[in-house]
């Protein structure tokens, strides 16, 4: 894929570029193709008086701390003009459920933003770039991911605070070769739906049996174990010498400082939370603050959208500070307001009131100082832009154990979202376990292991998941093992599948000639069967091969399938099936095995096995010649071609006629047997051409709810005859007269776009005088709604007055008077508010009366009404 298919941002450079893909100085030429509210350009009265007191705190703070390193207080935005830092963060709650809890909040803008180590590791940045352009860019810094991530959290709930502080270095460089990757590969069940365990016998006599010896070559074990522990030697010289040069490295950075910022959640207003936690935002790592001295090595400040708190004992370990931050033996803040403390409801409602009362008229009455309200644009995050998921739809991080390759859904072609490589214990090369999502095949991972020395696959395992169809039969492949010149294995959703089953191996010679064939079944009530078998002959024509390990995988899987049905059929040598248990009859009647030796063939031999009786070690069993059907009449027949019929003792031996009966009964099971082979194989075989053309031709599934990508094709005169009647239809909504124009007959005729039209006198009218009256009655109605707000404020204060008269005998002189004399304060404060609000609008009313009637006259679509 181009690279500029995958940025994520639609932003380019001069270079076509992405952001996250450019130097710091150069991405500051994209401010010239955005468009920033004034904000970001101008302060407020308010936000200037942060900016005087914060200089005032500066200059006090480095007064009495002059050795401590400068604090990071009003840095520039991305516009150059400088804003207090507190105002940096803007609590925001996005739309997905995932960016609701704090660990997977984190780890999503971690991967979603891309990390870039400050210019100067031992000095603060003067630049600091909004969160808002921080999410547009997909780019950031720690101060500046650590600013995104603080609003988002404070958005949710959570007690968040940015810190300024001193890290690692491995740390603030984000470098992650040292540290094991945390993710963990999935441990596979041994099935989907059910484990897939053989009962065991339930006899007196199982826990005496002795379990088979796994024969094992001691050679092999001393080989093995002696070029483990030569491998294992290199790396640990590999290491130990990495380690030095690490060491030598780092010899002349012992004294250096390295800058860094992070997140710390203190317990509160959201539960769950029992003590702060810190939150690496290049990484979305949360660590208990009492564990992170390995990490952090000290604390400067940390701040919030409220409060800016300076740490006065920065040589203490992070892990023995506490974060009371009301607790000034440690903490010193910059404005007098207790960000940490709740507001109870009705010190938020007045507050709020009071804000609503002040709108128009500045800040009043109380003269404490605060933070002012964030300037950053509001934070967004369309759909598309979640789903990207890291910057250029991919992100690739490598630890001491792996190599972790991330990409976003449907990025693609193969439809892959994790790639993660592993060593191998047994090879020099990586292991390759592959995760897919939303493929038509159902095909959800793959893991390649390689061969020793070679790079070749020597065992490829795919898991699938329910629902695989072939037509309108299921065909329930669940995974797929391939050694190559070794076996290769399917397992099946048994449930799923009409024949019970449950797994089919293939053995091969060594070039690759199937061997041996063993199918398992689940589930089969009518006849019991659990196991069928076949055994082939090593080809005569063999000429070694071994192809089948090169090219590609998916080749390497399905070569002994392609073409085979159009080469001579492999017959077999012999064929066995087993069978369950059926409580009815008794174990002598009750067949456990067949086996059908040289099928197809007149000197073959059929051998009938019967279940063990309880309590038993030997069992009866049949040997059917097949040469006996045709010489059970003739008078020389031998001793050879007859059945061999072992009993168990004190039991008739069964009549000839039987035996004859069960021999032609056989001769049919057999032919039964090979049919079920042979289309079990071919079967199999179309499995797997299926599923190479469908490893050629990946096709994607969406979800009915996938809105994103579910939308129909559209043309480009489409989508711009589309862009045409938005943008007129936007239009017409600023239109003032819209709302009047379509109520007249004329309207079904202009199909919302009331720009051009012309009205004849009488509709003129009609549509004036209804725009001055509706003006009208919104002035008059407004004027009676701050009429009715101080006419309640009256009768409230009076209502005070009297309790207060009628009560002041039996009351708490000193509590009570300084109650009621605040209530008065803020009651007449309030009142003039309201007064002269309601003044002003009164002058106002006429000026804007005034207003519409002149904006009206000029109005060309009623120009039929001024010309008469």
């Amino acid at each position: 894929m181009d690279r500029n298919d995958r940025n994520t941002t639609g932003l380019y450079g001069d270079n076509r570029g992405a952001p996250y893909e450019m130097p710091r100085e150069t991405r500051s030429q994209l401010k010239s193709k955005m468009i920033f509210p004034g904000t970001y350009t101008s302060n407020t009265q308010k936000e200037d008086l942060v900016l005087e007191a914060v200089e005032n705190f500066r200059a006090q703070y480095v007064a009495l701390y002059p050795t401590r390193s400068p604090l990071l207080l009003s840095p520039q935005n991305e516009c150059e003009f400088r804003k207090f830092i507190s105002t940096f963060i803007r609590p925001t709650v996005l739309k997905f459920s995932e960016l609701y809890d704090y660990n997977t909040c984190a780890e999503y803008i971690a991967n979603y933003v891309s990390y870039e180590p400050l210019d100067d590791p031992e000095v603060l940045p003067t630049r600091v770039v909004s969160p808002s352009t921080v999410l547009t860019w997909q780019v950031g810094n720690c101060v500046e991911m650590s600013l995104l991530l603080s609003s988002v959290l404070i958005g949710t709930g959570y007690n968040a605070y940015v810190v300024i502080g001193y890290a690692a270095k491995e740390v603030c460089d984000n470098d992650q070769s040292n540290n094991r990757w945390r993710g963990k590969l999935p441990e596979e069940r041994c099935s989907d739906d059910e484990a897939e365990v053989r009962p065991q016998p339930n006899t007196a006599y199982t826990q005496h049996l002795r379990q088979r010896p796994l024969l094992t070559s001691e050679f092999d074990k001393q080989a093995s174990a002696k070029e483990k522990k030569q491998r294992e030697d290199d790396m640990k010289i590999e290491i130990d010498e990495g380690q030095l040069n690490l060491q030598d490295e780092n010899d002349g950075e012992d004294d250096i400082n390295y800058v860094h910022a992070w997140v710390v959640i203190i317990p509160g207003k959201r539960g769950g939370l029992t003590q702060p936690i810190f939150i690496e935002p290049s990484t979305g790592v949360a660590v208990p603050a009492k564990e992170a001295d390995s990490q952090y090595l000290g604390v400067e400040c940390i701040f919030n959208h409220h409060n800016y708190f300076v740490n006065l004992n920065v040589a203490t370990p992070v892990s023995q500070l506490t974060y009371d931050l009301r607790d000034l033996q440690n903490w010193e803040h910059i404005f007098l307001a207790d960000a940490d403390a709740d507001e109870d409801e009705d010190t938020e409602k007045s507050r709020m009131i009071t804000d609503e009362l002040t709108a128009d008229v500045g800040e009043g009455g109380d003269m404490t100082l605060d933070v002012p309200s964030s300037w950053v644009s509001p934070l967004t995050l369309s759909r598309a832009q979640y789903e990207n998921r890291y910057p250029g739809r991919f992100k690739e991080v490598k630890y001491s154990d792996a190599t972790a390759r991330y990409y976003a859904e449907y990025s693609e072609p193969d439809l892959k979202t994790l790639v993660v490589l592993v060593p191998d214990p047994n090879s020099v090369h990586m292991q390759t376990h592959t995760f897919f999502k939303h493929r038509q095949d159902k095909l959800r991972r793959r893991s390649v292991f390689p061969q020793e020395h070679s790079t070749n696959p020597r065992k490829v395992h795919d898991w699938f998941l329910p629902g695989r169809k072939k037509e309108t039969k299921v065909e329930g492949l669940r995974e797929l093992i391939f050694e190559p010149g070794v076996q290769r294995t399917m397992k099946f959703y048994w449930r799923a599948r009409e024949d019970g089953l449950a797994r089919r191996k293939e053995s091969f010679f060594h070039d690759n000639a199937i061997r041996k064939i063993q199918e398992y079944y689940f589930g089969r009530d009518d006849d019991r069967l659990n196991y069928r078998s076949a055994t082939f002959e090593a080809p005569r024509d063999s000429h070694g091969g071994g192809g089948a390990a090169a090219g590609s995988i998916q080749y390497a899987m399905t070569a002994t399938a392609v073409g085979a049905k159009d080469h001579a059929r492999s017959e077999p040598i012999k064929m066995t099936e087993k069978f369950d248990r059926e409580g009815s009859s008794q174990a002598d009647d009750d067949v456990q095995k067949r086996s059908f030796i040289k099928p197809q063939s007149s000197d073959g031999e059929v051998w009938v096995f019967y279940h063990y009786r309880d309590h038993c070690i030997t069992r009866p069993y049949r040997l059917f010649p097949k040469n006996a059907e045709k010489e059970k009449d003739s008078v020389n027949a031998s001793n050879d071609s007859k059945p061999k019929v072992i009993a168990m003792p004190y039991t008739d031996a069964p009549k000839d006629n039987v035996l004859s009966d069960q021999l032609r009964m056989l001769l049919d099971k057999e032919n039964e047997c090979l049919t079920e082979i042979r289309s079990k194989s071919d079967e199999c075989k179309d499995i797997l051409n299926t599923l190479e053309s469908e490893q050629k031709n990946v096709i994607r599934v969406l979800s009915t709810y996938d809105t994103l990508r579910n939308r129909p094709k559209e043309t480009e005169a489409e989508l711009a005859q589309l862009l045409a009647d938005e943008a007129r239809r936007a239009e017409s909504r600023k239109d003032y007269l819209a709302p009047y124009i379509a109520k007249l007959e004329i309207a079904k005729q202009c199909k919302g776009d009331y720009t051009n039209v012309r009205l004849t006198a009488d509709q003129a009218k009609q549509v004036r005088d209804e725009a001055l009256r509706e003006l009208k009655e919104r002035l008059i109605q407004r004027g009676h709604i701050m009429q009715a707000r101080m006419d309640r404020e009256k009768e409230e204060l009076n209502r005070r007055q009297m309790s207060y008269q009628k009560n002041l005998d039996s009351a708490d002189g000193s509590k009570e008077s300084e109650e009621f004399a605040q209530f008065c304060k803020d009651a007449t404060w309030r009142m003039k508010i309201l007064d002269e609000r309601l003044s002003r609008h009164i002058d106002h009313a006429s000026e804007k009366y005034a207003e519409l009637a002149k904006r009206l006259a000029e109005d060309k679509r009623l120009a039929a009404l001024y010309q008469q």
